[in-house]
């Protein structure tokens, strides 16, 4: 879809926005991180690494990443921790 105006991608306005939340990250405000955590989610691959190409706003972007995407929830942890105790347990059992 493109902009009648200035046949720029509709998109364009997002992915400027999303620069300029990641080049100003941790200073945002709760909206914004709102907006950055939904367009992750969103995003295709393409246009997230091409935001980590990005040297101007590449801290904001790895400590974004590091805090808020790459990170290991609960029902994660929760998973490893099981798979963990029902090898622990298999190993008990044959040996």
């Amino acid at each position: 879809m493109t902009n009648d105006d200035t046949g720029a991608s509709s998109g364009d306005g997002q992915i400027a926005l999303i620069e300029a939340l990641l080049g100003r990250y941790p200073h945002v405000s709760n909206t914004e991180l709102m907006t950055l955590k939904t367009w992750f989610k969103t995003a295709s691959a393409l246009q997230v690494g091409q935001l980590a190409s990005r040297a101007d706003i590449a801290p904001g972007y790895r400590r974004f990443r590091a805090e808020h995407v790459d990170k290991l929830g609960a029902l994660e942890l929760s998973i490893i921790a099981i798979v963990v105790a029902l090898l622990g347990a298999l190993v008990v059992f044959l040996v």
